[in-house]
This record gives C-alpha cells, structure tokens and sequence, in this order.
C-alpha cells in the first residue's frame, strides 16, 4: 500500500466509525421509547462494531510507514513518527468509543427485553384478572340462578302440600260423610225401626177403622130416625160415608187462608251520570251499597283460595261495559286513535281491543272532564258488583241457562262469534248488564296468585306484580267454567283482544 493510500484509508475507517456511533446513539434512544423491534438491528450493528475493532488494531500493529521508509531524512521521520503516534491515539480513543459503544449497546438490549418481558408479564396479570373477573361474574349469576330455581322449587313444593293437605281434607270429609250416611242407613233399616213402623201402621189402621164405623153408625142413626130408608148397600154406605166427612169439615172450608209471607224488598237502583266538560254525557252509573262480600271459591282453586269475607265500602260503577260510543268521546276531545273494531261496528258494541293503560288513560280523562274520581274496578269491587249478594255460580244461580248471556255454549245468537251489543241480556240485581260473558273486563288489581293475606277491610288490595293485571267475567267465546264469577285471570297489562275491554268505577271523595 502506498503513503497516500494510508491517510486516506484510516479518514475513511474514522469515518465508518462516527457514522457506526450514531446509528448506536440512535438505536438506543429509539430502545428507550420502544419496547418491541430492533434486535436484528442491534445484532447488525454489534457485528459492525467488531469488524471495525480488528481494522483498528490492524492498522496499528503494522506500522508499514516505518519499514518502507528508513532511506528519509531524519526529521521527516519524526514528523512522521509524530504524525503516527497521534493517530495511534486517534484510533485507541476510537477503539475506547466503539468498545464503550458495544457494551451501551448491550446494555440497552438486555433493557430492552426485560422491558419487554415486563410488559408482557404485565398483560397476562391483566388477563389474568379479567378472566377471574368474568369467572367471578359467571358464578354469581349461577348463584344467582341456583337461588332462583330453589325459590321456585320452594314455592312449587308449598304447592304441592297445599293441594295435598286440602285433597286429604276432602277425602277425609268424604270418608266421613259416607261413613254418617251408612250409620243412618244401618239405623234407618234396623229391626227396632221395623217394629215402630209396624206399630205404627196398626194403629192407624185402628183409627181409620174406628172413624169409618163410627161414619156408619151416625148414617144408620140418622137413617132410622127419618124412616126414609131400608138398609143402604155396602156401596151406598161408602158414598153416605164420604157425604158425612164432607159435611163434618166445614172448618176447613171457612178456615182464612193465610197471607203469603212478604216478599223480601229488591236493592233500591240509584243510577247517575256525570256531564262531560267537552260535551255530552258520561257512562251511565249504579250506585253500589256497601255490604259484605265472600271473595273466592271453596273449591280446590288455588288462585280463588282461600275464600275471603271482607267488609265493602259503597261506590258507583258503569251500568254497561264501556262502548265504542263511549270511548269515541274521549277518543275526539284528545285526538286518540279508535280500537280496531273488527267490522262488529261501533255505537253500542263494547269497545274492544285495548290495553290496560289505554283503560286506565280513558279513566283519568273522566276524573279531568266531570271532577269526579274515576278508575279502573279493583277486583273485589267487580266480584262484588257482579254477584249482587248472590254466592252461586252466575248470579242467576249455579246452572248456565239458556240465551242469559253471551258464551261459547250460552243459547244466545252471538254465541263463539262476536260480542253482543251492550245490554242485550238480563241485568243482574244490582242493575248491572253482561257481568257475565261477553267480553272480559280489566281491573285495576295487579296480579296476586291467591288470596292468602288478602286484607278483609277496603275496596283495594295493593301490591302484587303490576306487569301483569287481573282480567274477569269470561268473554264470548268462553265456556261455562270459564264463566264462573268468582274465576281469575292474570294478564299481561300490555296485552289486547278482541274478548276484551273494560268498565269503570266513580268514588265519592
């Protein structure tokens, strides 16, 4: 190699070598603000640093200038010698920097991946306790559930027992009862029953005897003293005999006949109607006495049970279910869109096909118009209403009848095909029409699944799950059992149909 190849080569290594420190500067500032990438460039880099390293030591172990150069003049050999120790030290403070560089960057590896790891120890503590969350979460809403199904078992078991102890009770009573009936027969037929009926008979046989010639004798006294005529015939005599009895009860024909017992006075009908603010007239009213009412069924009907005698206050409840005629009053003064009225008509046909809060809206309207109170009949009140002091099945009696109402099988032309215009039955005792069938009828009680505490004062029974909303009197399509004025039905309050509409109640305030 050449004298000017020398300097030449060693500027370039020095150069090589500051462009090799600021890619390591720029690595490792780049290390510190990243966690992830630059392995591959560090391992490059490292590689870079080593091969520089050996060029350095290389070039100054063979002082190359010194051997070609022992013919120059002394002092340009100092000044050479000069020239070389200075690079000499030149490329040992290079070597320091690249050996400082290398182990930097190292340094800044071996930080590079504990941070990493860090990071990624880091992330799986997060899944980690994510997952025990959701874990968590999942077991209490199996615990959740657990309960809910042992609540429901609870309540499905106390069920059971209830229907067992009143089954056993009614086998009990019948047992009992079959039991009395066969002891009264045993005593009805025993012999000693046998001789009294005996004697019995004999003796009046003996008076009957007696009064019949005792008739005969008073004939032949009679006939002797008139000398009218010979002995009668046994036939004659049975006819004189009746003539005699006949004429010896005249009492009995000129006895007064008593007066027929006074027939018990009907509940006096009080009816009112309210003037509406925005014209016309409201429902059309009966006033309800108070009184006592036996609420539910002494059958085995668990949500009728146990019957319930509570103490009723007077109220005034609408006469008819609420027609469509009724309602397009309400409907116009606040711009409400008529139920759907399944081409029957309007007019006088019962509104149908509305839910619980369209009911209850109408209700308020009529408290706003009249300044009266205006609701929804609770259950009691319509149970009471409907039975009008009666405890059969129908207030009519226990037997359905023929053509009395509006039913799957009640005789009337409507029957299983349409609700009968309003009024077209028989009302009831206390003036009210179509209690039974036609259409079912809301009531403002949420649902309760029987009446165990039911409270015995008070025209309403709070609480209960109000999603759902008792519904009662049977509809036109409904059979006899389902007719049953004491019957309950819960039913979704948002819910419509065409079986069912509604009536209302005024309380005074």
């Amino acid at each position: 190699m050449s004298k000017s190849e020398q300097p030449k080569k060693r500027n370039h290594t020095a150069q090589e070598i500051e462009q090799l420190l600021q890619e390591v500067h720029l690595l490792n500032y780049k290390q510190k603000n990243s966690s992830h990438g630059g392995t591959k460039r560090a391992e490059r880099l490292m590689a870079e640093i080593d091969r520089l390293h050996a060029k350095a030591c290389s070039e100054l172990d063979t002082p190359a200038d010194l051997t070609n150069n022992s013919d120059s003049l002394s002092e340009r050999l100092s000044v050479r010698i000069g020239k070389l120790e200075r690079d000499q030290q030149q490329a040992l403070k290079q070597i320091q920097k690249l050996s400082d560089a290398k182990i930097q960057l190292e340094l800044s590896r071996v930080q590079s991946e504990k941070k990493a790891s860090a990071q990624q120890r880091e992330e799986t503590k997060k899944l980690k306790t994510r997952l025990l969350n959701l874990m968590s979460e999942r077991e209490e809403q199996y615990s959740q559930l657990h309960e809910e199904v042992q609540a429901i078992r609870s309540q499905n078991k106390e069920d059971n027992d209830l229907l067992a102890t009143q089954r056993d009770a009614a086998r009990a009573l019948a047992q009992e009862q079959n039991a009395l009936t066969e002891q009264n027969n045993s005593a009805l037929f025993s012999p000693a029953i046998y001789k009294w009926l005996i004697f019995v008979a004999i003796v009046v046989l003996i008076l009957l005897f007696s009064v019949i010639m005792h008739a005969v004798y008073l004939s032949l006294q009679k006939s002797a003293s008139n000398n009218e005529a010979p002995m009668q015939t046994p036939k004659e005599t049975r006819a004189v005999t009746t003539q005699i009895k006949e004429e010896t009860d005249p009492a009995l024909e000129s006895a007064p006949l008593k007066p027929a017992p006074p027939k018990k006075p009907e509940h006096q009908l009080i009816q009112i109607q309210d003037k509406l603010q925005s014209g016309g007239m409201g429902p059309m009213m009966t006033i309800i006495p108070a009184g006592e009412l036996a609420m539910g069924s002494r059958r085995v009907f668990h949500s009728e049970y146990p019957e319930v005698h509570i103490t009723m206050q007077s109220y005034a409840i609408s006469q008819h279910e609420i027609s469509f005629a009724d309602y397009r009053r309400f409907s116009e003064a606040t711009g409400t869109a008529l139920p759907n009225d399944e081409d029957w008509g309007y007019g006088v046909q019962p509104v149908i096909n509305i839910r619980w809060e369209q009911a209850n809206t109408y209700a308020a309207w009529l408290s706003q118009q009249t300044g009266q109170h205006y609701r929804l009949p609770s259950e009691r009140e319509w149970e009471y209403a409907a039975k009008a002091g009666t405890r059969n099945k129908y207030w009519w009696g226990n037997y359905l009848g023929k053509n009395r109402a509006n039913c799957a099988n009640c005789g009337s032309r409507w029957d299983g095909e349409r609700p009968a215009p309003v009024g077209s039955f028989p009302a009831n005792p206390f003036g009210l029409y179509d209690v039974v069938g036609n259409v079912m009828e809301w009531t403002h009680t949420c649902y309760h699944n029987s009446y165990k505490n039911s409270p015995k004062t008070g025209n309403l029974w709070a609480g209960g799950d109000c999603k759902k909303r008792m519904v009662r009197g049977g509809a036109f399509s409904s059979y006899k059992k389902e007719m049953r004025l004491s019957r309950r039905l819960p039913l979704n309050a948002k819910a419509r149909s065409n079986h069912l509409g509604f009536r209302v109640v005024r309380l005074e305030k």
